[in-house]
């Protein structure tokens, strides 16, 4: 993450180098647990809590998570040993079932494996994405899972070129699932990567870029079979400075849509949700060269175009959305962080009646906080997954509810 992240977890949707160059770094003190209402500008109208979760090492982190209905949710990540050197992440999937969550076994390749992304059609079925790092070549390859309710299994999954890193999967059903992330081509550079499962088979699906630098997808979100949005950014080289990247299946071929832009800095997206196809909201951050910060970016899709929607902040800090779901039209919920290396913090944004505004989120004090993901099935039963981060470099699970 841009104000400062996990630098040896391989996570293509994240600038993992800690604090943004040339960014402000001193300390905010007086950190810990926030109080709804405690800020200035929040608001009280759902409260989250911390919940209890597993973690199975001291290198425990929760990167994407997906809930088929109010009580029954599957979060996937990493774990373990950290610091190692050098480090032995396995996968790590936590279940929701009667209001507890409990770590559910995976199996793993041999070496380095990874879940960045989940999707669940239905409390039955499940879909994992991320990547496993093989060690005799040095390349990372894709990693796919399903689960049939009671056990994860390994499935057949291609790559493109020799470093393949999907970063978040959706599935419409149990049939149909689109997996997005980033590979590396011959000349160096990262390009978009677009896998397809149909029935049980997945496949490598064209895929436009931008420029001839780094391109990178974070996330998808899909209303049918053959409707999708992916969202991330790219390189652009005559500025030198990453901008939005969006990409849309309608029907056919995957296709650049314009995407704007805030500023002539960085601009990144790093979730997505469609309420309909006609109706979606991407998030991410972008640069504001004024103050020197990071601030949340929002956007948004009627149909026809792309906008940049209002979006509010934590002053002084940086900001950044990770994530967002819209479990209609109306009502969306993106989460991120906020703060200043070393101390940060959870950042929930909830959007209604047409206004983003701050809701007050729960984090643990003397600890970096990350939230990575959200799954809402209404406005007010959402869970957000992400991790924390010691003062000792140790690493575990945060889950977040508003339900």
């Amino acid at each position: 993450m841009d104000i400062g992240s996990v630098s040896s977890v391989r996570r293509p949707r994240r600038i993992v180098a800690g604090a943004v160059a040339g960014l402000a770094t001193v300390m905010v003190m007086g950190l810990g647990a926030a109080p709804v209402g405690a800020e200035s500008g929040v608001t009280a109208s759902a409260a989250w809590r911390l919940t209890s979760s597993p973690n199975r090492s001291t290198g425990s982190i929760l990167w994407g998570v997906s809930c088929a209905n109010t009580t029954r949710c599957v979060a996937v990540g990493s774990s373990g040993r950290n610091p190692s050197p050098p480090p032995l992440y396995q996968t790590q999937v936590e279940t929701l079932s009667a209001g507890a969550w409990t770590v559910t076994p995976s199996p793993n390749r041999p070496s380095f494996n990874q879940f960045l992304g989940v999707s669940c059609p239905t409390s039955a079925r499940c879909f994992a994405a991320g990547s496993t790092f093989d060690q005799p070549t040095g390349f990372d390859t894709s990693l796919i899972e399903k689960s049939n309710g009671t056990a994860w299994s390994i499935m057949a999954s291609p790559n493109r070129g020799n470093q393949n890193l999907p970063a978040a999967i959706d599935c419409v059903d149990t049939t149909h699932c689109v997996a997005v992330g980033t590979t590396i081509n011959a000349a160096g550079h990262r390009r978009t990567l677009i896998l397809t499962m149909t029935g049980s088979t997945w496949v490598v699906t064209a895929s436009p870029n931008r420029g001839a630098l780094d391109n990178w997808l974070a996330r998808v979100d899909c209303t049918d079979a053959t409707h999708c949005v992916a969202v991330g950014h790219w390189h652009n080289a005559t500025s030198d400075q990453d901008r939005t990247l969006i990409l849309r299946r309608n029907g056919g071929a995957w296709a650049r849509v314009t995407s704007p832009n805030r500023g002539t800095s960085f601009n990144r997206l790093f979730g997505v949700s469609c309420a309909s196809a006609s109706r979606c909201v991407a998030a991410g951050v972008a640069n504001n060269t004024s103050t020197g910060h990071a601030e949340t970016l929002v956007e948004t899709w009627a149909g026809t175009s792309w906008t940049i929607m209002a979006s509010p902040n934590r002053a002084g800090v940086n900001n950044e959305l990770d994530a967002v779901s819209c479990p209609t039209t109306g009502a969306c919920v993106a989460v991120g962080a906020s703060g200043l290396v070393p101390n940060i913090r959870s950042l929930v944004e909830t959007l209604s009646a047409g206004t983003w505004k701050l809701t007050a989120s729960p984090y643990r004090g003397g600890s970096r906080n990350f939230v990575e993901s959200v799954s809402c099935r209404t406005a007010a039963h959402c869970v957000a997954v992400g991790y924390s981060q010691s003062a000792a470099n140790t690493y575990r699970t945060e889950i977040l509810t508003n339900g």
